[in-house]
């Protein structure tokens, strides 16, 4: 009997993926779009191939965005918009600075804790 057998990336849980296992890719792509963002209001509209590469990049990107390191100006937030009127396979992002994941972390370190 021969089994066909195909890995499923879990796109929909909370789980985080650790940090160093992110592609630096999608980290450089965050940080160009961030760094495009902070000068003006805008969105960024991203198309993929299909819908699973779509789903896995948005897992890698709010990741890596929960996660970011405080040499970078510490954690962001990502909104992903409705893809009702976009093209298949797409979806247009914003993001912006984390306040009170930041200011926790901050105080941790002042009070001497260790922040994971």
């Amino acid at each position: 009997m021969a089994r066909k057998s195909q890995t499923i990336v879990d796109t929909t849980g909370k789980e985080l993926i650790p940090l160093e296992s992110i592609p630096d890719d999608v980290k450089a792509f965050v940080e160009e779009v961030w760094a495009k963002q902070r000068k003006t209001k805008s969105r960024e509209r991203v198309s993929y191939d299909n819908d699973q590469e779509r789903d896995t990049e948005f897992k890698q990107i709010t990741s890596y965005v929960a996660q970011r390191p405080a040499k970078l100006g510490g954690v962001l937030a990502v909104r992903r918009s409705p893809s009702k009127d976009l093209p298949d396979h797409s979806m247009d992002l914003r993001f912006s600075a984390d306040l009170p994941a930041n200011g926790a972390a901050n105080a941790t370190r002042e009070s001497g804790q260790v922040s994971r």
